[in-house]
């Protein structure tokens, strides 16, 4: 006989192949096996499988399985082919085997990722005002696949509300995604689109465990998070400031739509284009508090490098309507001037 496994994970099928020799000269009717499973505690499932018949001095393979999701320990499995002479034999002896194999229990916690927009925001972060959660839970089991929605537990508490409300996995709001299946990555995923936030902070809580009720951590998971409904957005301040290799831009945006025209000018202090910056150069604006990809390497629009000094810079953006879109008041503004904010390069 032969063994898939002798060691398996929580969730993995236990599989075992006996080869069965009819050594007589007497073909054998269908052929009836007793497989006697003991457990660690000593209780005992036993299953009958009648197998087809087999021919006089022929071998044949009978297959064996059983999935382990609800098994942990050592087991012993018993097996008796043509058990209490159902057909009669002459001898017994060597109908009987007997084997070994230890189930591990998943005593692992699952991962729990959740990210608003495809960004992992901190406590007290502005978002879009439609936000798209994803709340992702991953395994490492790869036999137990997240498939069922119970897994996960949402909260959500609104302001001004002293309590958070159970959003149902059901709602129109969630999309629930579920694990691929044996073989491939174990993650679930839902996605979690709130409808009509109000201006405000509010605060998402999640639970989640994995299929064998192990939980994604020691606490649930908390986040607080603020929603401006409307379309805003900061005076962009260079990063760092004074610079000598390269700096990117640090700005706010509200709401839940991003601005399709965006240009950042750059002037010497006697008021010469010597740069534009496009949004095609700028990349894609993020809802809330973000650092620009792009990065200006403090050369001009040919290329050439600027010597060190200050500079002066505009940013101009505007709507789909050629509308300029409203300022968001914080602290950089203490640093724009008519429209202008200096920037610096030191070599």
């Amino acid at each position: 006989f032969t063994l898939y496994k002798d060691t398996l994970d929580q969730g993995d099928v236990f599989k075992l192949s006996l080869l069965v020799n009819n050594i007589s000269n007497v073909n054998a009717d269908s052929v009836l096996v007793k497989y006697v499973l003991t457990s660690p505690d000593q209780t005992q499932d036993v299953t009958f499988v009648k197998e087809s018949g087999i021919l006089k001095n022929q071998k044949q393979n009978f297959e064996f399985s059983k999935n382990t999701l609800q098994l942990e320990g050592t087991y012993k499995l018993d097996i008796n082919v043509n058990p209490d002479m159902n057909q009669p034999e002459q001898y017994v002896f060597n109908n009987i085997l007997a084997a070994n194999f230890t189930v591990l229990p998943d005593k692992r916690n699952p991962q729990l990722t959740v990210t608003f927009d495809g960004i992992r925001i901190l406590d007290g972060d502005i978002v879009s005002a439609k936000p798209e959660i994803n709340i992702q839970l991953k395994d490492e089991n790869k036999y137990i696949a997240l498939k069922d929605t119970g897994a996960f537990k949402i909260f959500l508490r609104y302001p001004g509300e002293p309590d958070f409300k159970s959003i149902p996995i059901n709602d129109q709001q969630i999309t629930f995604i579920p694990a691929a299946g044996i073989g491939k990555e174990n993650s679930a995923k839902l996605i979690f689109k709130p409808l009509n936030l109000k201006n405000g902070e509010h605060e998402l809580l999640v639970q989640a465990k994995d299929a064998t009720g192990n939980a994604s951590g020691k606490s649930d998971f908390g986040v607080k998070f603020k929603v401006i409904t409307e379309q805003t957005i900061s005076s962009f301040l260079p990063y760092p400031n004074p610079f000598t290799s390269s700096a990117s831009f640090v700005y706010t945006l509200t709401g839940d739509k991003t601005p399709e025209n965006v240009r950042i000018r750059i002037y010497s202090v006697s008021g010469s284009l010597i740069k534009e910056i496009t949004e095609r150069e700028l990349g894609n604006l993020k809802i809330g508090t973000h650092v620009t990809d792009y990065k200006w390497d403090g050369t001009d629009m040919y290329g050439n490098k600027l010597g060190n000094g200050v500079y002066l810079y505009q940013v101009i953006i505007k709507d789909e309507a050629g509308k300029s879109w409203e300022d968001y008041p914080n602290k950089s503004d203490n640093y724009i001037e008519n429209g202008f904010g200096k920037i610096v390069i030191l070599r």
